[in-house]
């Protein structure tokens, strides 16, 4: 049995979550709707303070369908913010939010516990998962964090 590797599942949409090392999270707050946006890249909504610093706030929703897609209003509460440490060094900013559609689950995640799901190619993204985990059978995608700060954090306005 292989190690296992503290992670977090993020609920991006009603169906979509992305599987992030648990190490790179740095806290979850309840969502509130972001200050406006200081950035070009128009997955970047908004920003927020943090640690008195301004850091982006990201849709991977509106990443991943390469539209505008209105914020949410967070009316039923269920909304998250994942504050994330960026990996990307000289970046603009040591971290960086994503708007969580429910709440984010911590898990154990070993290799015996994801198959790999035949999946389009995206250019933030490694593959899609299965997790057959006893708390958690869901899809998930793995995402190339460095090449998608890379690519959202060279375009300050």
């Amino acid at each position: 049995m292989s190690n296992a590797i503290n992670s977090l599942l993020i609920p991006y949409t009603p169906v979509d979550n992305l599987l992030v090392p648990s190490s790179l999270v740095e806290c979850i707050l309840p969502y509130a709707i972001p200050l406006p946006p200081d950035y070009r890249h128009q997955a970047l909504v908004g920003s927020l303070i943090y640690n008195d610093a301004k850091i982006p706030v990201l849709s991977l929703e509106q990443l991943e369908r390469n539209r505008n897609i209105s914020l949410p209003d967070n009316s039923l509460g269920r909304f998250r913010i994942v504050i994330m440490s960026s990996i990307k060094e000289n970046s603009f900013c040591d971290n960086y939010a994503i708007i969580a559609s429910g709440r984010p689950s911590f898990l154990k995640v070993t290799e015996e516990s994801m198959k790999k799901v035949n999946t389009l190619a995206s250019q933030f993204i490694y593959g899609k998962i299965k997790l057959d985990l006893e708390n958690c059978k869901q899809l998930a995608y793995i995402p190339d964090l460095e090449k998608m700060e890379e690519k959202l954090f060279s375009m300050r306005k």
